[in-house]
């Protein structure tokens, strides 16, 4: 059951992650799958058509276009070159983490600033860019809901909360 986004965006303003993921119970404990990640720019904010114009000669800038990562470079002569950074959603991700504790299921975002109990994470390290797309089972609440969260390359922190099946 996709979730809906909430979070910290990173370096690069404009743009905002959409998490999905499913979590299933099994006995006391829930497993969790990172299901997708889709990069959508927000209404208002500088887009990838304003950035185009924006590099100078020698200099290059990161967009977001159909909800890819993009660097955008103009050489000394003029020449623009798109460089797709990502390739496919799990791109998005250096890490994610759940919180099975999360208590109201009736909510539908995740509370602004509300504290997060890790109780499993996953992140790519510079040796090692393997991410793994489920999480052991972990010990769950009697709740109907548990808190996801992922790490975007940017330094963005996305929640979403997703009912457990």
């Amino acid at each position: 059951v996709p979730g809906e986004w909430a979070g910290r965006p990173g370096t690069l303003p404009g743009y905002r992650l959409r998490v999905s993921a499913a979590a299933e119970r099994r006995g006391g404990t829930v497993v969790v799958r990172l299901l997708g990640v889709a990069a959508v720019t927000v209404p208002g904010d500088p887009s990838a058509a304003d950035v185009v114009a924006a590099p100078r000669p020698g200099r290059s800038a990161l967009v977001v276009e159909s909800s890819c990562l993009v660097r955008l470079a103009r050489d000394r002569a003029g020449e623009l070159t798109r460089q797709p950074i990502t390739h496919g959603w799990a791109d998005w991700v250096d890490g994610w983490a759940v919180d099975p504790g999360t208590a109201d299921p009736g909510t539908a975002d995740p509370p602004p600033g509300g504290v997060f109990r890790t109780a499993w994470e996953t992140t790519r390290t510079g040796r090692d860019r393997r991410l793994d797309l489920a999480s052991p089972p972990v010990p769950a609440a009697a709740g109907g809901t548990v808190r996801v969260r992922v790490f975007d390359p940017l330094g963005g922190r996305w929640d979403t909360i997703c009912r457990i099946s």
